[in-house]
Order: structure tokens, then sequence, then C-alpha cells
């Protein structure tokens, strides 16, 4: 199921559980209501009846039906005595001490019925209600007023019993309104809960579309690159549809936006992979070439060769195999990026800087000088001494025989200086890129990679690397690491 859909499902679920409780909440509201106004009725008509002088009620002073008076007449369906459609008046004797206005009225809608004091039934209208042991007790003057639903013919009743001076009066009013209003509020209250879940729903799903529109367009985009299997298949239609998910502020842009960079990092990524590869194969010709010509000069005549000859070519055979494997170790090391795998952990900069002098001076027989503090980087060990070590082996192949490197770091730096001739100044900016050789040191050995790694070392550490002239001639390089703390 889509993300549009579970988004449209559950607007529409939270809808109808709001609904559900707001109608549960009407529904009870209202049948309380129209019981307690159904009660209330009752009350008072039964407050009127036990309050009147006697013979002034809807049955004469026997018990018997007054003339005239309706009694137990209804006003609606299962109102009053079944089958009566009559609404008359209650009235009294003529000439007063009747029940006239409002209690008139009420009576109106009441069916009554009139107990002795034993709980005998001494009159009562077409509408005979049940007397219980309570009611008998009502009438004995023996409980209180007593108000509860009965059943009378199948048509739920609200029934109270009341004492009076002569026993009790029984008053019914019929449930059957109030239940049809309750009926036709659950119809309205359901039907307006089915059509607030569908409008909820179709306006989800609309707005599940609008929003999900975006990452529809991200996930099309990353389909589209992975199905061609290239970063450079991500063409015009991708890169619209990513620009325009890219424009937002929310959520979905800021995702837009770091699949946008990832997809440049990817693509600059593999592009230097393919600069590598060809500046690699360029590089690896000049040994390749050299070292064949001197395999066919000694497979065609090497027992023909003087000794002298013969060790000369030994011994470039012996120089180009040994910058050959220095070159590939170095394309190596830059293609894999095998330092991802290599342990973290702190390091001394200047035992590291020391060591790697010490070497230097053992295999150049050079003056290295240095100048070192202590301070710490958590990194790797192995890959920043290969860093100094190949700033080092940079100036010392620039520096003039009998001429000193100088070593200098701080907290935080590493200096190196050569006294050579220095950069050109077209060369400073490229002195760290992969396979660059400035135009004096193109009759030098090397690879033209030490100061790539040294820059990619930097990076991999927080740090950068950088190159300039001396004032006092010569070059020095830099190499900035965060120190630890």
């Amino acid at each position: 199921m889509s993300l549009r859909w579970r988004l449209a499902i559950a607007l529409g679920l939270l809808a109808g559980v709001a609904v559900a409780v707001a109608s549960l909440v009407a529904y009870v509201t209202t049948a309380d209501r129209l019981a307690a106004q159904v009660d209330g009725s009752l009350d008072r008509a039964a407050a009127q009846l036990a309050a009147a002088p006697p013979g002034a009620g809807p049955f004469g002073p026997l018990g018997e039906p007054r003339p005239g008076a309706a009694v137990g007449v209804g006003s609606g369906p299962g109102m009053g005595l079944p089958g009566s459609g009559g609404s008359g008046a209650v009235m009294g004797p003529p000439g007063g001490g009747g029940l006239r206005g409002g209690a008139a009225a009420l009576l109106d809608l009441v069916s009554v019925q009139q107990l002795d004091r034993s709980g005998a039934v001494v009159a009562a209208g077409e509408l005979r209600l049940p007397v219980t042991a309570r009611d008998r007790a009502i009438a004995a003057h023996e409980a209180s007023t007593w108000l509860r639903t009965e059943q009378v013919g199948g048509i739920p009743y609200r029934v109270v019993t009341v004492a009076t001076p002569r026993g009790a009066l029984q008053l019914a009013e019929g449930l059957g309104q109030v239940d049809g209003t309750l009926v036709g509020l659950r119809w309205r209250l359901g039907l307006l809960a089915v059509i607030v879940i569908v409008v909820a729903a179709g306006v989800g799903w609309l707005a599940a579309r609008r929003i999900t529109a975006p990452l529809a367009a991200l996930s099309g985009a990353a389909d589209h690159v992975a199905g061609a299997g290239s970063v450079d298949a991500a063409g015009p239609a991708v890169a619209g549809a990513l620009a325009a998910a890219a424009a937002g502020t929310d959520e979905v842009g800021r995702l837009a936006r770091a699949l946008r960079a990832m997809l440049a990092a990817l693509a600059r990524g593999r592009e230097q992979q393919r600069q590598l590869v060809h500046d690699a194969g360029h590089e690896l010709r000049t040994p390749l070439t050299s070292l064949r010509a001197n395999v066919d000069l000694l497979r065609r005549h090497g027992m023909a060769l003087p000794a002298e000859s013969t060790a000369r070519i030994l011994a470039d055979l012996d120089a180009e195999l040994s910058e050959l494997t220095t070159l590939v170790d170095e394309v190596v090391e830059l293609a894999t990026d095998s330092r991802v795998a290599e342990p973290v952990e702190p390091m001394r900069i200047d035992e590291v800087v020391t060591t790697v002098a010490e070497r230097a001076r053992a295999r150049a027989d050079r003056v290295v000088t240095v100048d070192a503090e202590p301070w710490t980087v958590v990194g790797s060990a192995r890959s920043v001494e290969r860093a100094v070590s190949n700033l080092v082996d940079n100036a010392i192949k620039f520096s003039p025989a009998g001429a000193s490197v100088e070593i200098v770091t701080r907290p935080g730096s590493i200096r190196v200086r050569d006294h050579g001739p220095g950069f050109a100044e077209s060369d400073i900016e490229r002195a760290f890129d992969r396979f660059y050789r400035a135009e004096a040191a193109r009759s030098l050995p090397g690879s033209g990679l030490g100061l790539a790694i040294v820059s990619q070392v930097a990076a991999a550490h927080g740090g950068s690397a950088a190159a300039r002239n001396h004032p006092d001639g010569g070059a020095e390089l830099w190499l900035w690491l965060p120190q630890s703390v």
C-alpha cells in the first residue's frame, strides 16, 4: 500500500474516531435531556395532583372519572392511552377547585391511576399500570416517591408513584416519541459520520498526493539512477524533479537537497576515479616502456654486452621497478581509500615527526632538523606518518645537495621547508593535484601522487594542506590537523 493511501486511510480513521466521539456525546446528551424533560413533566404533574384539594383531580370524590375529564389522554405516538386520540382538558367542579392552565396541559400528556391506602387500584383510565410492592408501600405512606421505566403492552413508559392523603397516584408518560427522536438522531449521526469519513479520506488522499509528490519525484530519480547504473543517467527530467523538490523548506526539501548533494558527490567521485585511471595509465606507460626497452636489449645482446653496460641496464631496471612499485602502491591507496579500515587512536605528532626525520636522515644522508612541541591528534597513525614522510621526501627531492630540510611542528600544524628553487607561481595552486608535476620536476623521479596523498590524509582527519614559497627562498609545505584535547 502506497504512502498516499496510508495517509488517506489514517486521516479517514482519525476523522471517524472524532465524529464517533462527538456523536456519542451528542446522543448521550440528547437522550439525557429528553429523559430529564419527561421526568420533569411527570414530577410537575404529580406535584400538582398531590397538592390539589379533594375532588379537584381527574377523578371524582369516589374515584370515578369526572365527566368531561380526560384521564390518561395522549397527544402523540406512545403518549397517554393507546388508541385514544382525544386531547381534553382536565377540569374540576364548575365554579372552582379545578386544575387549570399549566397543570391541565401537563395532565394532557400523562396517564393517571389512583391507589387507595392498601395499594388497590380504585380508579384508572384505559391504560392499566403495574402495581408493585413499592407502589403499595408508597400508598401506605411507608416509602417516598418512586420514578422508573416500565414496559406496558410492549411500549416503554416513564412511571412515577406519589403519595396522596387518600393513598397514591401513578402517572405515566410514554417514551415512544422520545425513542423515535433518538432513533432518528442515531440515523442522522451515523449518516453524518459516514459522510465525514468519506470526505476526510478524500481530502486526506488529495493532501497526501500533494505532500508526497516531491517524495515520488525523489524516488523516481533514485530509481532512474539505480536502473541505469550510473550517476550520469540523471537526465534533465530527474534534475528538474530534484530541483523542484529541493525548493521546499520542509523535511522533503532537505531530503531533496541532500540527495542532490549525494548525487553530485558520487558524480565527482566517479569523475575522479575516471581521471585517476586515465592518469595512472599515462604514468605507468613511462616506466613500462623503459622496462620493455631494457628487457629487449638484454634479450638481443645480453651475452655480447660488456659487463659495465649490463650492470647499468640492471640498475636502470631496478630503479624503474622501484618507481613502478611506488606508483602502484600510491595509486591503490588513492583509489581504494585504504585508510578507512585503519585503527583510529591518539598519536603524538612530535614523536611521528621525529621518527620520520630519523628515517629520512638514514635513507637520504641529508640534514633534517626538527623543532617540535608535543601535541596529540586522534586518527590513523600510519596515514599521518605517510603524509609527513611524503612532505619530507618532497623537500629532499627539491633541495640541492648539502642543503638541509627543516621540520617545525606546533599544536595544530606541521611545516616542512626546503632550500630549493621553490614553486613557480602557476604551480602553487595545483601542488596537491593528482599526478601533477611541475615543469622543473618532470625530469626527477616520482609519480606526482605524494602531495595528493598528503591532501587526502588531511581531509580525512578534518584538516587541510597548503603550499607557498618562503620569503628567504625555497618552498614551504603545511599540514594542518585538529589537535585533540
